[in-house]
């Protein structure tokens, strides 16, 4: 059963986007599509059988929950429900997949290491990292320092506080959000645009190769190797 069965206003505002029937949907589902992210699910991924144990965080579940409702009420969700098939269940393809793209993405980084069973080399420390001088740390810690100080100087004040926000502070899309007092949905819009300012600079500069794809573990990443080496 769905929540448009028997009811065809319902449906034809929810395509047009009317924000009432849009908020009607939601509290309709949002418990659902919760506990369903909670619970986790079984998948395939390159031939091989995995398992999602479902998000433990409140945080990460709400972030969750928030993604699948965006793409769930955007236009061309919207429009390609037909309002026969169980909605439950079509918001449950949605969450799914996006657990999927996320796996996906972490997954495909993976492909620059692999696991061998060998002993350690000379040069390399018990956790099987090469050990780096501490005078080189502090040189390339102060490099990107200063690279990351440059290009959050090249930033509107706007994105320079989104920046600050989301990938200095760590804070989810929710909180940052709020704090900003802006809309999920633009701040979404901001992040993309400083991504993509990051990715140009950040070439620009020879400090990433040109054929990297930088999104927010990457910015995550270098911001953790300043802090790491004590900028």
């Amino acid at each position: 059963m769905t929540i448009f069965e028997d009811n065809r206003a319902l449906l034809q505002a929810f395509r047009k986007g009317n924000p009432d029937a849009v908020s009607e949907v939601f509290r309709a589902y949002v418990e659902d599509v919760a506990t369903f992210l909670q619970r986790g699910f079984v998948f395939s991924s390159s031939g091989r059988s995995c398992r999602f144990e479902g998000y433990k965080e409140h945080f990460e579940l709400q972030d969750a929950v928030q993604e699948t409702f965006i793409r769930a009420f955007s236009e061309r969700a919207r429009l390609q429900y037909d309002g026969v098939r169980n909605y439950r269940s079509y918001l449950f393809a949605i969450a799914r997949n996006f657990v999927i793209d996320e796996f996906r993405k972490v997954e495909s980084k993976m492909r620059w290491y692999r696991f061998e069973d060998v002993e350690p080399q000379p040069g390399d420390s018990a956790g099987g990292r090469a050990t780096m001088p501490d005078s080189e740390k502090m040189l390339e810690s102060d490099e990107l320092a200063e690279l990351i100080r440059g290009f959050e100087a090249s930033l509107s004040p706007s994105e320079r506080a989104v920046f600050e926000a989301r990938f200095t502070r760590g804070e989810s899309q929710r909180n940052a959000a709020e704090t900003l007092g802006v809309t999920r949905m633009k701040l979404r819009i901001m992040e993309y645009r400083i991504r993509s300012k990051a990715l140009k600079f950040f070439k620009k500069t020879g400090y990433l190769p040109p054929d990297l794809r930088f999104d927010e573990s990457t910015m995550i990443f270098l911001l953790s190797c300043v802090i790491g080496w004590g900028r």
